[in-house]
């Protein structure tokens, strides 16, 4: 999960980091299938 660790290492105060929290919050609850309506599908295709 390079991307998840490249988020934890932003600091906290950076603009960025708060853009892209909600998207990894929803990455990180994924049970990694796949299906038509998978949101945390779509966000790891886009960010592969």
């Amino acid at each position: 999960m390079k991307l998840a660790l490249s988020y934890i290492s932003m600091l906290t105060s950076a603009p960025r980091r708060l853009t892209i929290a909600r998207p990894i919050a929803t990455l990180a609850r994924w049970d990694h299938r796949e299906s038509n309506d998978s949101v945390a599908t779509s966000i790891a295709v886009y960010w592969a």
